[in-house]
């Protein structure tokens, strides 16, 4: 039996706030922040920006309702270069993922994966892409914005 899509979303990397693709994107009034959130995956760094595979461990990131998934979910598809129509050229694949609250709850929210290889990415321990940055005072590079990354590209 087919169920309705989540209405949430799990940002674990540049788009996040503070970050400076989430203010190039515009995507703020499609979203409402509803708090600190983790899941299940790997945590990796590929340079400019993070990625997430499906494995032990956790990753933390900002979970947020979507006001608008009509209009959000396009515009964050074009960003991870995830093709809805052919997942096989994809950098990213959207994909459900429970997600565990800060303070208690869950909900099922949208996650995106990275669907190419990892040759040479290095694991990101504690799952949390903002700490990582800050402790390796490293700035992420605009290489994350719409359209700068070619669908299928593999970046390693």
């Amino acid at each position: 039996m087919a169920h309705p899509d989540p209405g949430y979303i799990l940002f674990y990397g540049t788009l996040m706030r503070g970050f400076d693709l989430r203010r190039r994107t515009d995507i703020d009034p499609l979203l409402r922040l509803v708090g600190a959130g983790a899941a299940r995956g790997a945590l990796f760094d590929l340079g400019p920006y993070p990625a997430v595979v499906r494995a032990e461990g956790i990753v933390r990131g900002e979970v947020y309702a979507m006001t608008d998934p009509g209009r959000l979910l396009p515009r964050v598809d074009a960003v991870e270069c995830y093709l809805p129509d052919d997942p096989a050229r994809s950098e990213y694949v959207r994909a459900e993922a429970p997600v565990a609250l800060e303070g208690g709850g869950r909900c099922t929210a949208w996650i995106y994966y990275y669907a190419q290889p990892l040759v040479g990415a290095v694991r990101i321990p504690s799952g949390d892409y903002r700490e990582y940055v800050a402790r390796v005072r490293r700035r992420p590079s605009a290489a994350g914005a719409a359209g700068a990354r070619p669908a299928g590209r593999t970046l390693l």
